[in-house]
């Protein structure tokens, strides 16, 4: 797929370890949640990270606080499902370099070649999921902090951790082949394409060599050459079925626009497509502030058949989000086969920050044997900023491709992103004596991220708890997306000497980068926290 330079994973991954924050559904998913999902488990002080009405179910009896040493460092990568898409695409730039100093009869049958190799090929293999994403979160020391108090009839958590969000997802359009009319100072002011279902190699032969005419040292370079070489172009355009006309007429008011002398103007036959890469970075600094409480004592309702929590969840979000386009035409003009390298240049240098806050509320039915808890997320729906076009689309050709892919419907041209409202249902039933735990949950609606990726998680878990400090328990999983990349993730972990917990989880779909075949997704979590 696409890499990443190590400039950027350093400052990232830097600046996630010195920020503050915490995770919900909008984030990263810390230590064992990453196994047993965002269930109302007491086995873990991250419980408090999702349905804040299981808090104080958290804080064991007699007990009046519980806290994690250094509850979560956690990294999770994925890519799509197109294999080896940065090799097949850089490969496409070398032999469209090459083609470009073919003879005009040679260029013709090549471009015919590579447009359509293009368009059939490697275009629905780029529309399987041509994407990146990854990530990276770590808690503050001690948090998650809980407290139970008796004066606030109820637990009080405090939350902080740091979230790095990546996303790179390639936008396709058909690839065509243009004539590129040029200024003195090489920047295009006009095109003329033969659209994809009209390509022929004869009139791409033909073009060239009028475009050979004008360009040669004998050319006149005035008006009747300039009016020869339109003409010529447009019987082309003619032969295959296009109107050119006002093809014609419109490069000529755009060099009358810009006031561009006949003798300064350049042209050149090259394959072009408004395909390109929109990706996005988020540093997320949050800090929750959650109270849980019992709704059975505050309502006098009868416990008999077990009783009712309720409880609500302020965060605190600071958002830098970086924004980039990288368009496959910039590395057709400049020759450059680097387009990975592109994704992640300057990147961080194009953000905006804002902050905002975000409500969650939940509540939670218990008995010995069983649970069952539901939790809104971002109840409000918050909104961050994201850089505006003019911020982030770094060359001329950038700037085309993203109004074209803005008008085709495929791009947002918003300049903010929201976490959307979305409901989680969970239930636990426990059995030994509590010390064998499964677990279910699912998503009522879509959640997003902070780099626009949506999910809607639904998934399974089972949990052991043996009577020993060595290793306190086992745990395993299977989660499934219901939208977006629609992968099936396996999970398992396990807690050893009483306080520390690791978990890992890998897809069961893979992929293929540089001819290696590799998960398509990947994730581990550790962390230290007080046994419960």
């Amino acid at each position: 797929m696409f890499f990443i330079s190590r400039r950027f994973v350093f400052t990232s991954v830097l600046i996630s370890f010195v920020s503050v924050a915490q995770a919900n559904q909008a984030l990263n998913a810390p230590g064992k949640t990453n196994t047993i999902g965002p269930v109302s488990s007491d086995s873990t002080v991250h419980g408090s990270s999702y349905n804040p009405a299981a808090n104080s179910l958290l804080v064991g009896e007699g007990k009046r606080v519980r806290y994690g040493h250094l509850s979560n460092i956690s990294l999770y990568g994925e890519v799509g499902k197109s294999e080896n898409m940065d090799v097949k695409i850089d490969k496409l730039i070398d032999d469209i370099d090459v083609a470009k100093d073919l003879s005009s009869e040679e260029k013709g049958k090549e471009y015919k070649r590579i447009a359509d190799e293009a368009n059939n090929i490697l275009l629905p293999e780029l529309e399987k999921g041509a994407s990146l994403r990854a990530g990276a979160a770590v808690n503050l020391p001690a948090t998650p902090f809980l407290i139970k108090s008796n004066t606030l009839r109820g637990t009080v958590s405090v939350n902080a951790a740091a979230n790095l969000q990546f996303s790179a997802d390639l936008v396709t359009s058909p690839f065509a082949v243009s004539t590129a009319f040029k200024n003195n100072d090489n920047e295009k002011f006009a095109n003329i394409t033969i659209e994809p279902d009209k390509l022929t190699a004869e009139a791409i032969t033909n073009i060239d060599a009028a475009i050979n005419e004008w360009n040669s040292e004998d050319s006149l370079k005035d008006s009747n050459a300039f009016d020869k070489l339109l003409n010529d172009i447009g019987a082309e355009l003619d032969k295959v079925g296009m109107e050119s006309a006002s093809i014609k007429q419109n490069v000529l008011d755009l060099k009358e626009e810009q006031g561009i002398d006949y003798s300064e103007i350049q042209t050149e036959s090259t394959i072009t497509t408004d395909s390109a890469a929109e990706v996005r970075a988020a540093l997320v600094s949050h800090f929750a502030l959650g109270y849980g409480t019992s709704l059975t004592d505050w309502f006098a309702i009868d416990d008999k058949y077990g009783q009712l929590e309720g409880g609500v969840t302020f965060n605190y979000y600071n958002a830098r989000i970086g924004r980039q386009l990288v368009s496959i035409q910039e590395q057709i003009d400049e020759g450059d086969d680097d387009f990975g390298d592109r994704i992640t240049d300057d990147l961080l240098d194009n953000t905006r920050s804002s902050s905002n806050i975000g409500v969650d509320v939940g509540v939670l039915w218990h008995r010995d044997n069983y649970q069952l808890g539901a939790t809104i997320y971002n109840l409000n729906e918050p909104k961050f900023k994201l850089p505006e076009g003019k911020d982030y689309l770094l060359t001329p050709n950038d700037e085309a491709v993203y109004n074209a892919l803005v008008n085709q419907g495929k791009l947002s041209a918003s300049s903010s992103t929201k976490l959307s409202r979305h409901a989680v249902v969970d239930g636990s039933y426990f059995l030994l004596n509590k010390r064998l735990a499964l677990s279910g949950y699912y998503t009522l609606g879509k959640a997003s991220n902070f780099v626009g990726n949506e999910y809607q998680h639904t998934g399974a878990s089972a949990e052991f708890r043996f009577r020993n400090w060595f290793v306190p328990s086992v745990r395993a999983g299977i989660n499934k997306n219901l939208v977006g990349t629609k992968l099936t993730t396996l999970h398992a972990g396990l807690g050893l000497f009483g306080v520390f917990n690791l978990d890992a989880a890998v897809s069961t779909d893979s992929s293929k980068i540089d001819d290696t075949s590799v998960p398509r997704y990947v994730a581990v979590s550790l962390g230290f926290e007080q046994r419960f």
